[in-house]
């Protein structure tokens, strides 16, 4: 019986990694140095709450902390912030008074979407000088980087 063997795993070229590597920082600064709107200012956990929000209006803080990946009193602190900042509103629940939802406010939404516009160009500039399967490659290679990053930051935590 004649055994296959799976084809070797393509080997990058650790100029390749360096470049991942030491890029990586370059776009976490110019990400937080970002200007000319309140999201400038804004921490990691604080922006990634306001994406949450914006896609799924209406969450407790007990979902926002499962889906920023935060526990639920630091999940507090971070809406407490927003509320200070006039980004984020809670409202009782109608149905369940015990319950308390969070919302944008009026001010959050215009705010974001302008954040999210000017990184939306930002990629489209860099995906318009690759080939279609180049971007769709960048694409993935950012989900996984993201997950990545995500598992080890999870990981660090639990320690």
């Amino acid at each position: 019986m004649m055994q296959t063997t799976s084809p070797p795993e393509p080997v990058l070229a650790d100029e390749t990694i360096d470049t991942i590597v030491y890029g990586l920082p370059e776009i976490v600064r110019a990400i937080a140095v970002s200007r000319n709107s309140v999201t400038s200012t804004l921490r990691l956990a604080q922006m990634r709450a306001l994406l949450r929000l914006a896609s799924a209006e209406g969450l407790t803080m007990g979902e926002l902390a499962r889906r920023i990946g935060v526990s639920c009193a630091a999940a507090t602190q971070v809406v407490d912030q927003l509320v200070d900042l006039g980004l984020v509103a809670r409202e009782r629940d109608m149905e369940d008074r015990r319950v308390v939802r969070l919302w944008l406010t009026e001010r959050a939404r215009p705010e974001l979407e302008q954040a999210l516009a000017r990184r939306a160009r930002q990629v489209r500039e860099v995906c318009a000088q690759l080939r279609p399967e180049e971007a769709a490659g960048f694409a993935r290679g950012i989900t996984l980087l993201s997950a990545a990053l995500a598992r080890d930051l999870h990981e660090q935590r639990e320690d």
